[in-house]
């Protein structure tokens, strides 16, 4: 759920805004600095995006060269590994994305071996029964044929 809405401001922009675009219209957009990183809904197109960090320019050439410790010779800047992060957690959604694809796959098919295995039950819950009935009838007649053959048999003694 998005925590924030973007408000454009097309004028009246404070130097703390982050100004980006929207990916998917390209709406222009600004937000205020403390809704870096956070996901909101486009006004224009709808879309849930992520608001960008801004990049922190150095306000003169004196604080740039004596504060900047991310130089070119030093390492990847802010920036970099942050693009960096972003990368590894696009590789991460694409690989939950194919795993969640698996398994819905997978699920489609264990549901359908769960149906075919209802269908077997309830056939052989049908036999059984006929099978039943039919040992119950031979029970039957063959009492019948044993009382008759008793009632046949004369007592010798």
């Amino acid at each position: 759920m998005p925590d924030e809405t973007p408000v454009e401001q097309p004028d009246g922009l404070s130097p703390s805004d982050i100004l980006f675009e929207c990916p998917y219209c390209t709406k222009s957009l600004a937000i205020n600095i403390k809704g870096a990183g956070r996901t909101i809904v486009c006004p224009d197109c709808s879309n849930e995006i992520q608001v960008p960090y801004p990049e922190e320019p150095a306000e003169n050439g004196e604080e740039a060269e004596a504060g900047d410790t991310t130089t070119d010779d030093a390492g990847p800047s802010n920036g970099e590994a942050l693009q960096t992060e972003l990368m590894a957690a696009h590789e991460q959604i694409n690989t939950l994305r194919t795993e969640l694809d698996e398994l819905r796959f997978r699920r489609r098919y264990l549901e359908r071996v769960y149906t075919d295995n209802i269908k077997t039950i309830q056939s052989l819950n049908r036999q059984l029964a006929l099978i039943r009935n039919t040992v119950e009838q031979m029970d039957s007649i063959l009492k019948e044929v044993s009382q008759k053959s008793a009632d046949d048999t004369q007592d010798l003694g």
